[in-house]
Formats: C-alpha cells, sequence, structure tokens
C-alpha cells in the first residue's frame, strides 16, 4: 500500500513539473499586449501597416485574406509591411511575433467592410521652430480625425499620438529630445487618425519638415573673458544663430571693428587670444550669416614681454639657466628674438642652440609689443622721411625711405619701434602720466642704425651750400623766413628788373652783402633766451656720445665740418643754422644715442581727437626754430613728462630725449651698425610660425621645428 501510494506521488509531481514546462514555455514565447493597436495607413499603393514591437520578437509573419483570398503572406523583420489596396469586402490580418524560442501568439485585427473605412482627411500640417523656447510647434488641420499623428523620420521612425491638433515639442537638456549634433538634421510629418475597435485608419503622411541645430538657436550672445597670464585670455559665449562666429575688437586708436580670431559652429564655443599690451579693448563677438552679436565688453591689458620681439642692441651671451653659469652661445647683436619669458632679468628665447636665457637689460624691445596703444607710433623714416629744414625738402633725404629702415614698416600698417628695454620701462612711466592728463606720447623714431646716422649726414652736409627752393615741400608758404635774405628765385627776378645792379647783386660779389646776411646770422633772429643755450648747443648734437670702438665702427671719412661762406641768397646752412648752430646740432656726424637704442624723437596728441598738438616746428625740423629756446607750452609739457620719467632733452630739438643714466649704467660703447627686421621664429598661442620681414606668416604653426632664430 504504501509502495502504491509513493507511485502516485511521483507520477503527481512529474504532471506538475511537464504543466510547470509548458507554463514558462508559453510564457517564454513573444506575444501582443491584449490593447494591441493596429495602425493602417492608405497609400496610393495600399495600405501601410504597423503593429507595436514585442518584446523578444525577432520576425513577424503576416498573413492577410479577404474574401477567401490570400492577400499577403511573409515574413518581415521590423513591426510593419505594406498591403495590397483593397476596395472593399472584409479583411482579416493575422501577425503572429517569431523568436529563436519558437512560434509566438498570433494576434488577429479585422476591418469589416474596407469599402466603408472612415478615412480622414488632412488639409495642412505645420511644423515650425521656435528659437525663444528652443522647440517646435506642431499644427494639424483637417477632417474625420480624433488622433493626431507626429512621425519622427529617420532611424528610429518613432511615431506619437497627440490628442489635440497643436503640440509642443521642447529640445535640449530638459526637452523631450536632444537638440541635433551639428551636421544632422532631423525630419518631422504629420498625419491625422481615426480609431475603430482596436484599428487606427490613418489618412497619407505629410511632406517632411526638416531642422537643423541653428533653427533652434537665439540671436542674443552673452560674452564673458577669463583672464589666463600675460594678456592671455579665454573668451566664452553660449550658442546663437549662425553659421560661425568672430571674436572682433576695437582699441581707442583703430576705431573700428576687427577681425581677431574665427570660431567655428559648437555646442560651447571659446576661443584663447593673447592681447597686445598696454591698450584700452572693446571685444564682441558676431556669428557669420546671421545678425547676432553680442554687447562689448571693455577690458584694458596690462605691460607684458610675452611674445614681444626683442633685439640685443650687442652680442649677448646665452644662458642655459637663469643662474648664469653655463654659455650655451652667442647671440649676435640686432637678431630678432620672441619673448617666451621674462625671469630675474633674463628673456627666455629661442636660439639655434635650443632655448636659453639673454641679459634683458641689454635687448631693444619691440615698443607696440610691450606697451601698446599708451604711445602711438608714426616711424616715417620707414616710408616717407620728413627730415626738412623749416618746410623745405633736403634733396635725397625727404620724402624717401631712410638707409637701415626697409623693414620697419610692416604689412599690416604698423611699424617697429625698437627702444632699449630700460628704457621702455621708464617711457611708459611718462606715457602714462601723459595719458592721465588727457593726453598720449607719439613716436617718430626710436633706434637708429648707425649706417642711417652717417647717411643722413654725409647727404644733408652735401646741400648745405644749396639755395632755398621756391616753394616748401609741401606747398605751404613759410611766414617766417628771415628778413632781408632773398630767395635765389627772388634775387634772379631783381636782377632781371634791374640790370644795372647786377654786377653788386650777384652771389658772392660783396663783402658789404656778406657781412649783412652774417650780422643777421648772428643776432638777428634770435632771443635772448636762444643765446643762452648756443654754446651748449653748438658743442654737440648729443649729451657726450660714447666712444666708438674702431672694430666695431668705422669712423667715416668725413671732413670736420667748417662754416661756409655766406651767399646773396637764403641757403639751406643759412636757415637751418642762423649763424648760432651747425650741422652737427641736429644730425650725429659719428655716431648717436639713437645708435645705442635710449633715444627717442617724439610728440604729443590729443588722447580723444588724436590730433597732435602745435608745438614751435614740424617733427624733424631740421634747423634753429626748433631749439629749446623758441618752444611753445606744448613743447614745455612734452619734456616735463619725459624728463619725470628720467630722460634727457637735447637742445636743439624739442623732440629728442635720450636715456643718459641707462647708458652710463650699462656702460654702453657701440654704436650698432645696421637696422633692425622682425624676419625670424616667433611664437603665439597656437605655436611657432616663421614671420616674414613684413611681419606676415610664412609658415606655421608648427610648434615643433628645429630651426633657430
Amino acid at each position: 500500500m504504501r509502495g502504491k501510494r509513493k507511485r502516485w506521488l511521483l507520477l503527481l509531481l512529474a504532471v506538475l513539473i511537464a504543466a510547470a514546462g509548458a507554463l514558462l514555455l508559453h510564457r517564454g514565447r513573444p506575444r501582443f499586449d491584449p490593447d494591441a493597436q493596429l495602425t493602417v495607413t492608405r497609400r496610393e499603393d495600399g495600405w501601410q501597416l504597423a503593429w507595436p514591437q514585442v518584446q523578444g520578437a525577432e520576425r513577424y509573419h503576416v498573413q492577410a485574406e479577404s474574401q477567401g483570398q490570400t492577400l499577403l503572406e511573409q515574413t518581415v523583420d521590423q513591426p510593419g509591411c505594406t498591403l495590397p489596396a483593397v476596395q472593399d469586402g472584409r479583411v482579416r490580418i493575422r501577425i503572429r511575433p517569431l523568436s529563436a524560442r519558437g512560434r509566438g501568439a498570433a494576434r488577429t485585427w479585422q476591418v469589416e467592410d474596407a469599402g466603408a473605412i472612415p478615412w480622414p482627411s488632412l488639409t495642412d500640417f505645420e511644423a515650425r521652430a521656435n528659437d525663444d523656447a528652443c522647440a517646435i510647434d506642431f499644427a494639424w488641420q483637417g477632417e474625420g480625425a480624433d488622433r493626431y499623428l507626429l512621425y519622427r523620420l529617420g532611424e528610429d521612425g518613432t511615431v506619437m499620438e497627440r490628442p489635440m491638433p497643436t503640440y509642443t515639442m521642447y529640445l535640449g537638456q530638459e526637452g523631450q529630445m536632444p537638440l541635433p549634433a551639428y551636421g544632422q538634421q532631423i525630419q518631422f510629418a504629420g498625419s491625422l487618425g481615426r480609431l475603430q475597435g482596436d484599428i487606427l485608419f490613418c489618412c497619407p503622411v505629410s511632406a517632411p519638415h526638416t531642422f537643423v541645430r541653428e533653427d533652434f538657436l537665439g540671436t542674443e550672445i552673452h560674452l564673458n573673458a577669463v583672464q589666463q597670464e600675460d594678456n592671455c585670455y579665454t573668451f566664452r559665449w553660449n550658442e546663437a544663430k549662425g553659421s560661425g562666429y568672430i571674436l572682433q575688437y576695437q582699441t581707442g586708436q583703430t576705431r573700428q571693428w576687427t577681425d581677431l580670431a574665427r570660431v567655428p559652429p559648437a555646442e560651447q564655443p571659446s576661443c584663447q587670444v593673447k592681447l597686445r599690451s598696454g591698450t584700452d579693448y572693446s571685444l564682441r563677438v558676431v556669428a557669420e550669416g546671421a545678425a547676432s552679436r553680442s554687447e562689448p565688453i571693455r577690458l584694458t591689458t596690462g605691460l607684458s614681454t610675452l611674445y614681444a620681439t626683442v633685439w640685443p642692441i650687442q652680442d649677448l651671451e646665452v644662458y642655459a639657466d637663469t643662474g648664469r653659469q653655463q654659455v650655451m652661445g652667442t647671440l649676435p647683436a640686432v637678431c630678432a628674438c620672441c619673448v617666451l619669458e621674462e625671469t630675474e632679468g633674463l628673456f627666455r628665447v629661442r636660439t639655434p642652440e635650443g632655448e636659453g636665457y639673454i641679459d634683458a637689460d641689454l635687448c631693444l624691445i619691440n615698443l607696440p609689443d610691450y606697451i601698446g596703444e599708451l604711445c602711438l607710433y608714426d616711424i616715417t623714416n620707414s616710408y616717407d622721411s620728413r627730415y626738412m629744414v623749416h618746410g623745405y625738402g633736403i634733396p635725397e633725404i625727404t620724402g624717401t625711405v631712410i638707409v637701415g629702415y626697409e623693414n620697419v614698416c610692416l604689412a599690416q600698417g604698423e611699424y617697429l619701434a625698437p627702444l632699449l628695454y630700460p628704457s621702455a620701462q621708464k617711457l611708459a612711466q611718462a606715457a602714462q602720466a601723459a595719458l592721465e592728463d588727457g593726453y598720449r606720447l607719439k613716436i617718430y623714431d626710436a633706434y637708429r642704425p648707425r649706417q642711417a646716422t652717417l647717411e643722413l649726414y654725409r647727404i644733408t652736409g652735401e646741400h648745405l651750400q644749396d639755395p632755398i627752393p621756391e616753394q616748401t615741400y609741401t606747398g605751404q608758404p613759410v611766414d617766417d623766413l628771415p628778413e632781408g635774405i632773398p630767395l635765389l628765385h627772388e634775387l634772379l627776378a631783381g636782377q632781371e628788373a634791374d640790370p644795372a645792379g647786377a654786377d653788386s647783386a650777384a652771389p658772392g660779389a660783396s663783402n658789404e652783402t656778406n657781412g649783412w646776411l652774417l650780422d643777421w646770422a648772428v643776432g638777428g633772429e634770435t632771443s635772448a633766451g636762444s643765446e643762452a643755450a648756443s654754446s651748449e648747443a653748438a658743442a654737440s648734437s648729443e649729451a657726450v656720445p660714447p666712444p666708438v670702438p674702431e672694430e666695431a665702427a668705422p669712423q667715416p671719412d668725413v671732413p670736420a665740418e667748417t662754416p661756409p661762406q655766406p651767399e646773396g641768397y637764403l641757403t639751406y646752412y643759412q636757415l637751418m643754422t642762423g649763424g648760432r648752430y651747425h650741422l652737427g646740432s641736429f644730425l650725429a656726424r659719428n655716431g648717436s644715442t639713437h645708435n645705442l637704442g635710449i633715444a627717442m624723437d617724439l610728440t604729443l596728441v590729443d588722447a580723444d581727437t588724436g590730433e597732435e598738438l602745435q608745438m614751435q616746428t614740424a617733427m624733424h625740423d631740421l634747423s634753429c626754430y626748433a631749439v629749446l629756446a623758441r618752444n611753445n607750452e606744448n613743447a614745455e609739457l612734452l619734456a616735463d613728462y619725459m624728463m619725470g620719467a628720467g630722460f634727457a632733452p637735447l637742445t636743439s630739438e624739442w623732440w629728442h630725449f635720450q636715456d643718459d643714466d641707462t647708458r652710463d649704467a650699462l656702460g654702453l660703447e657701440v654704436y650698432q651698425e645696421k637696422g633692425v627686421s622682425l624676419e625670424g621664429w616667433r611664437r603665439d598661442l597656437e605655436g611657432w610660425y616663421y614671420c616674414g620681414s613684413d611681419g606676415s606668416r610664412l609658415s606655421g604653426p608648427a610648434a615643433d621645428t628645429d630651426g633657430g632664430n
């Protein structure tokens, strides 16, 4: 009895296990949800069927029959297929999901009468981008619908049913879908549907509406700047409409918007730039191809030597470190270098032997790189020399490019203005003091190669006995020429009018005539102040110039200056000297403090208007009219700023100031012969590039190159 009961228990257990297995197998097969809905969309070539994706299904077997005939039987990979058009009669559609485990449970939908389907009619579907809300506004218009369908075309092919004929879809981080990436499109189409039982009948889908990321961006741009180091800034702003962005700047001197950097479209647009030292900037971002721009932001940069161009004023040792113990090599004088770092009185620069350190105090530094718009620059010697004698052009000098200045005027309309670094630091103090009073210093000349000094002296000396021409260089009349001394054309005209007096009036024919010329030259046009200064001015054109070693700067074959005999007409010499001065009062004969990089020729301008202040003469007027004894109030103001910063004036030129203290402290002894050039390897935030003599980029950026300076 006990054995029989045991067998029955084992049999029952086997049945239960089999039932459980069958149940699990049944549940593991894919099946439709009980409320699954079939969507039937009318098309020209038939009906488009779509049904919900069944979990676990890999394929679907579809059967459709009407009036005893099979309309379709096929297996598809996706939850949709096309059924041939049916005009009338009952249509039965049976769909079975399939998986690797086997056949799932089939689901059947039935259309009672294909000829009586209440198809809705779509008259219009609108989709508009709303950039203010970062959204798309949809609207359907039509008849016979109780469902409004929105199709997302493309890879996912999703569809959304809406109960109302309007709908707003928000995009972005907090929206229903992310913004499309740059270069990506999203497309939407609409349709109307009417639900009957478990079948949704839809009209044909509308034409698609296409959108790109830019469609959802606004026109407002908000710009901010973060300073990193040494006038290097990172600029960031929000996305806006446009095909890209341009960072533009305006300064107190340019007064027009200039492109600084171009940035491609990005989700978080930004760029890094190095701004010029000592400059008041306004900066903005403009979107290309759109009316989007930021409000300008304003910032003022400090003084920085980073990436400034420098030139050794003499051959300099290159040190391996800041301790100056190990010498790597020698950097030749006036060789352009790019400052990578300033530390402990040294500039770190790139040399043919590698990066090393050179003495910063013995380097000329390009003023526009270092002090920027604290000063203005117009180095006329580089394109149109303004050396004249009280308005009258000097043959072979005025209007020419002075030798040694060929590479000073750059392609961008800017100039090189080298000055010894310690002197440049003093100049910055003078410029700041002037700016606080509403003025700017305007530099006309700084470092001048000795070859230019010698040529200026030689050529001008050859024309001292030339008669003053009939007209000034600019055509503007001069109303303060010395009285009683005719111009040559006036003298010749008088001889033609009075032939009888021609012999006595001929040039050089009368000692009496020569006498009154000298009488005027000595005292006729000079003030008491001029007399007090005349002996100092006649002594030298520069304040105690240093000796010039013969091997470094050989003395030119220039004869000692002797005053020429006066003529019966006004000559360059007479108009220049006034009898109290000589050529060497205005142009150095052998060497100048300009050749040492410690002297400047400059004036004052109104900081608001940019107009030069009126001085007693024009810049580089090589005549007794320019001496300090004739200084007007503006020239005195200029002298106050410069002398207050430690510069010394020159008696014969109101525009000339020199840094004698730096010359003496450094023991400068060698006048440099050749001019400067920008040509060489430069660096910026993008890396190294080779710069031409006119300032143009010839190659780069190239961060890893083997070339030296």
